[in-house]
């Protein structure tokens, strides 16, 4: 008996209803997991106005609770013809959000899971945000003046900002923008400013001309410069302390300085100034250095605020209820921006969800219009 059990177990007649139940048991599994086509239902469609910069695709559907957690209730696909169609799992709870809550089509972004953090969790995260840079700002405060990092490391500061101001003011960047600014510079705003303080700084040079001419022929004959160079100071200062001239430079400056060549400018030195400190090596190895410097540890530059909420904003973004929790929208978005993809979710929120998401800085979206 046991040899005929044994050799039944090994013939292909049980080899194969084994691999039929397995199959079978596959096939179970799959239809409660994959999103077969009987799971959904087709419920409503919207048109789009406006340009909505997102690409024809497809992207999940999320319904939030009270908590605003989200569940993946189906999906959106965007049609080329600028139609949005909005597919929910037959669950009854879906099948009401999207027939009865408004869609909102957002990109991609990482301020949406930032949004859903609750009000308590993001006023604690603000309360160690704080404590975290006025730690820091102690710290700093202590290095900067601390000895050893005035002797061993200021001066390699100083020689690594010097290098970093010359290949700037050298780079063919900064000069080509140089160049497009002074063509593009508002003159008619120039000239206004330059109008309105000539006179101001002509009644101080006239009214300290012979004391100026006196001191400059003194210094001719050999007299000591240090008075020039006093009375040219108090000269400037009562320029500065003028306060037609702070009026004059609050109403003309600004527009100057927001035109397109001066902001171009300030864009490219930003640009320029971090591209060469970034790839200078001696800032790299300097940083190093200083961050294992025992002397820098013992400032204790991390503090215990800072390390909460190191621990605690992962788990917050995740929005993890518990160890084995998982969060579908919010690692839908972050596996799109860490592959770089330029896709879509579709939100259905309710009035109240509205209202406390408007205050949120979620990205851009276009209006939808439901289609009968």
């Amino acid at each position: 008996m046991t040899n005929t059990m044994h050799n039944w177990l090994h013939s292909k007649s049980a080899q194969a209803l084994a691999s039929a139940f397995l199959l079978g048991l596959s096939l179970m599994i799959g239809a409660n997991i994959l999103p077969l086509t009987d799971k959904y239902k087709v419920t409503i469609a919207y048109s789009i106005r406006g340009s909505t910069g997102i690409a024809p695709g497809v992207g999940p559907l999320f319904s939030l609770d009270k908590d605003l957690f989200p569940h993946q209730c189906g999906k959106g696909t965007l049609k080329a013809d600028g139609i949005l169609v909005l597919t929910a799992y037959s669950a009854t709870d879906c099948s009401y959000s999207v027939g009865n809550l408004r869609p909102h089509l957002l990109p991609v972004d990482i301020r949406i899971p930032w949004a859903l953090v609750p009000d308590e969790t993001r006023e604690e995260l603000h309360r160690l945000s704080v404590a975290s840079l006025e730690h820091a700002q102690t710290v700093a405060l202590r290095l900067f003046r601390s000895p050893f990092f005035t002797q061993d490391y200021v001066p390699k500061i100083h020689e690594i900002l010097g290098s970093s101001l010359r290949q700037i003011w050298s780079a063919p960047s900064i000069n080509q923008t140089l160049l497009h600014a002074t063509e593009s510079l508002d003159q008619d705003r120039a000239n206004e400013l330059l109008q309105g303080l000539m006179p101001i700084v002509s009644e101080h040079a006239r009214s300290n001309f012979w004391r100026t001419l006196r001191l400059s022929m003194s210094t001719l004959m050999g007299s000591s410069s240090r008075a020039q160079q006093e009375a040219v100071a108090q000269l400037m200062s009562e320029i500065i302390s003028d306060p037609r001239l702070g009026e004059r430079l609050s109403v003309t400056l600004p527009p100057l300085l927001a035109s397109s060549g001066t902001v171009s400018i300030g864009a490219s030195v930003i640009r320029e100034t971090i591209n060469a400190l970034l790839t200078d090596p001696r800032l790299q190895d300097l940083a190093l250095q200083l961050f294992t410097d025992r002397r820098f540890l013992r400032l204790r530059p991390i503090g215990s605020d800072a390390e909460q909420l190191f621990m605690t904003l992962p788990y917050s973004l995740l929005r993890m209820r518990h160890r084995l929790d998982h969060n579908p929208l919010v690692s839908y978005v972050l596996r799109e921006l860490l592959r770089g993809r330029s896709s879509f979710i579709v939100v259905m929120l309710s009035p109240e969800q509205e209202q406390k998401m408007s205050t949120r800085n979620l990205p851009p979206e276009p209006t939808l219009t439901r289609l009968q």
